[in-house]
């Protein structure tokens, strides 16, 4: 695909994992590694006969087996790669706790009131460790649209990773939460010579 000044187009569909048992709780799940909850592949399957998922050239998943379930049902028997840099935040010693367990914690408040992005979870990564390992992860991404006329990618990772590279890539528009798609939805950009031009919700 071309635009009109004859420049190379493509598409990559981000895609947020179906629902857990995680979600439902709201608890800081990041980089275990946890299954869809029932209710979670029902909707998966509901949303497969509502979106009209697009196809694609090249499928990826982040590797974790939220992912690799949900794209799955959406599209059995395709071969799919992983990138592990696109996997979800690692929340370290806060993983699968809440807001709430997690209060009276000097550590998990210096976590939460960090501007700047310094802040490591015990065990875990920092705001900056994880932007900068998914931008590494979407960089690969966007290497398999090189030199190569009307190619798409589908990708299924998480709600962090989706929010904060849109955040990065239309900085002017939302903020990172206002970015988080509900699961099985996502966005579709739109890659001009390597860079991300425009988007649309799926």
């Amino acid at each position: 695909m071309w635009d009109r000044n004859g420049d190379k187009m493509s598409n990559i569909y981000l895609i947020r994992h179906g629902k857990t048992s995680a979600n439902e709780k709201s608890l800081y799940c990041g980089h275990n590694d946890v299954s869809l909850c029932e209710s979670g592949r029902t909707e998966i399957h509901t949303l497969k006969g509502e979106i009209s998922y697009p196809e694609a050239n090249f499928y990826v998943t982040s590797g974790l087996t939220r992912a690799n379930e949900t794209l799955e049902i959406i599209a059995p028997k395709i071969q799919y790669v992983t990138n592990i840099n696109l996997k979800e935040y690692n929340f370290g010693e806060f993983e699968m706790k809440n807001h709430d367990e997690l209060q009276g914690d000097e550590r998990y408040q210096k976590w939460i009131s960090d501007k700047d992005g310094d802040v490591r979870c015990p065990n875990g990564e920092s705001r900056k460790d994880f932007v900068k390992r998914i931008r590494e992860g979407f960089e690969q991404i966007m290497r398999l649209t090189e030199d190569v006329e009307d190619i798409s990618v589908f990708v299924v990772v998480h709600g962090g990773v989706i929010s904060t590279l849109m955040e990065i890539f239309f900085e002017d528009e939302k903020n990172i939460y206002e970015w988080l798609p509900r699961n099985g939805r996502g966005y579709k950009l739109t890659v001009s010579n390597g860079n991300v031009v425009e988007y649309s919700d799926i």
